[in-house]
Formats: C-alpha cells, structure tokens, sequence
C-alpha cells in the first residue's frame, strides 16, 4: 500500500462521516510518511497536525479538489516542495521516535514541576480498614518520590536511544 501512496503524483483523502468534521485519520500520517503529496478535505483541527498550503493542500469542496488537482498536475515543483516538507513534518512529529520524544517531555515537565514528594489517591482506600486517627471514608494518600519519576524518564530515554 505504501508503494502504490508513494507512486501517485497526488493522494486525494476525505474524511468520513463518523469523523465528525475532525482530521487525523491515517491516511494524513502514511502519505506525508512516504513523501507523497496530499490533498486532504479541510477539517477545522487540521492545522494541528500539518500547515495547509506549505505541508499538504486542503480542499473543501468537489469543484475545489479539482481545480487543485489540475493546478498541482501542473506545477511539479510546487507540489513536491510541499511533499517535501510534509514528510519532514510527519517523520520529526509523528513517527514512533517523534512521539517518544514528545511523551520524555511530558515526562520531564512534570518531574520538574514536582517537589520532592508527589501525593496521589491511594487505589484501595475503601477497601483498607481506617488508619489511627482517620475516619472511614477519609482518603490516603501514597506517596512517589522525584527519583521514581527520575527513574522513568530514564528508562524512557534508553529506549529512546534504541530508537536511533
């Protein structure tokens, strides 16, 4: 399937109804991911993935696709700058190690945002008798230090390392 998406001079895309007038279906990743050029039905969110016009091109309506067919047919050079640099955009942001780097961020934003200890609802605080001094019903808390957080990020930045 790759092949065929990389062979063609345009993948056209659109949405289905159970999409809800959102994009992001994986027809926008496997395009770009292969360098090939797409033309996408606009969505309302779809410049949260990709810039329309400099990553993909967007249409909205039938006469519209077809207008931007025939004017991509004509301008080789335009739709591949734009291949171009939607395939960068796709392999920097959403190929398997953009996303672990995306997710060590978060990880690292939130082990830099903690003190020293970080308190969460214990899981089985209804099922545990009352500790002295606490009524049944009240919440426990358990606590994680910065280092297990610490201790994530590194395990995630081992397996990032496999990654390259």
């Amino acid at each position: 399937m790759f092949r065929v998406l990389k062979q063609g001079n345009i993948v056209v895309n659109a949405e289905i109804n159970l999409a809800r007038g959102e994009a992001g279906n994986s027809r926008l990743f496997e395009a770009t991911g292969v360098g090939s050029f797409l033309l996408t039905e606009r969505q309302s969110n779809i410049a949260q993935y990709f810039t329309p016009g400099e990553e993909i091109e967007t249409y909205a309506s039938l006469g519209e696709m077809l207008e931007k067919i025939a004017h991509y047919l004509a301008h080789p050079v335009e739709r591949e700058t734009i291949a171009q640099k939607g395939h960068s955009r796709c392999i920097e942001e959403y190929s398997m190690l953009g996303r672990c780097k995306t997710l060590d961020n978060i990880f690292r934003s939130r082990v830099r945002r903690s003190s020293t200890l970080v308190e969460r609802p214990s899981r089985n605080d209804s099922l545990l008798p009352p500790k002295t001094g606490q009524t049944q019903g009240q919440s426990t808390m358990e606590t994680a230090t910065t280092g297990q957080a610490a201790d994530l990020a590194q395990i995630l930045e081992s397996a990032l390392s496999h990654l390259t």
